[in-house]
């Protein structure tokens, strides 16, 4: 009889693991449904697609909107958000590998100010994202990205890529020796060897194109609507860049009226197992009414500066 109570008993134990079991795996799954993720911290409030590669699909200053795309998502254009790719871009040719580009990334966490996700594996590599607004007199966005291969890679980097309307100036500091237009033609200033400047328009349909070049300084920057949008990452030397690659990469679309703002990491050797971790911040902040944007307009390029110093 006390045999058939424990024998009873352990069943009740096995059923109540497996019920266990089986929640757990269902709250694993509907990680992958969750449709949006609001973080938020003062006037500042970003939106993650978990189901749409873990995009960054928009970042508002108040009411004003930085990302391309937010409204523009249908069946035919999957060019919106800010995403992510490994680099070189030989290493998939085109499109870019769906598990990290477009498939559903799994919430591994998330909170009133940071979220982690991860995606499903592709291209011998899957993509860890953790993405947290700091606070500080300017609020700033970090985002870190972790590679993971599941394979070797003998040269692989990360690549993030923000979509933003097309209009206002890009600018960012380069070696002048490294700017390269692999793809079309790209209207652009080059101020004292040293700046480039790129004047954009959202009324005129520009040809495509694509400039690549190595950063001077580890930022790239946007000014539209008021609004000054800077990326600062740690910089990278021409020897470190991917092959064919740029650490700074601006490509603008001639169908949709949008500009990527791309940056990279340093390419390095990656074996199987082993793990590339890298930190792109981003700072959005309100530009001083009586500060003209224009291109060559050194105020803007020691606005950028001072902001990145007094948040380091």
């Amino acid at each position: 009889m006390r045999a058939n109570v424990v024998g009873r008993f352990l069943f009740l134990l096995a059923l109540v693991a497996v019920a266990r079991s089986v929640i757990a795996e269902q709250k694993t799954f509907d990680h992958f449904q969750i449709d949006a993720i609001s973080l938020q911290r003062g006037e500042l409030r970003l939106q993650v697609d978990p189901g749409t590669g873990g995009r960054v699909s928009s970042v508002t200053l108040g009411e004003k909107e930085l990302v391309f795309g937010a409204s523009e998502k249908h069946p035919d254009n999957n060019n919106w958000g800010s995403t992510f790719w490994l680099s070189p871009q030989s290493l998939w040719g085109w499109p870019p590998v769906v598990a990290h580009d477009a498939l559903p990334y799994r919430v591994l966490s998330f909170d009133a100010h940071s979220v982690s996700l991860e995606s499903q594996s592709g291209g011998g590599a899957s993509i860890l994202k953790d993405i947290t607004i700091s606070s500080g007199e300017t609020p700033r966005i970090d985002l870190n990205y972790t590679v993971r291969a599941e394979k070797d890679f003998p040269q692989v980097a990360a690549w993030e890529i923000t979509r933003v309307p097309r209009n206002g100036l890009a600018f960012y500091p380069v070696k002048a020796s490294t700017i390269d237009v692999p793809m079309g033609t790209v209207d652009y200033q080059l101020d004292r060897g040293e700046v480039v400047w790129q004047s954009l328009t959202a009324t005129s349909r520009p040809p495509e194109g694509k400039l690549i070049a190595n950063g001077a300084e580890g930022w790239l920057a946007w000014v539209s609507g008021g609004l000054l949008y800077i990326k600062s990452y740690a910089p990278v030397s021409q020897a470190s860049m991917a092959d064919g690659e740029g650490d700074i990469e601006v490509y603008v679309s001639d169908k949709l009226p949008y500009v990527e703002l791309e940056v990279q990491s340093a390419a390095r050797a990656l074996a199987q197992g082993e793990s590339l971790q890298w930190q792109v911040s981003w700072m959005l902040l309100e530009l001083p009414e009586d500060l003209e944007v224009f291109s060559g307009n050194t105020k803007l390029i020691d606005l950028v500066r001072q902001t990145l110093a007094s948040a380091s």
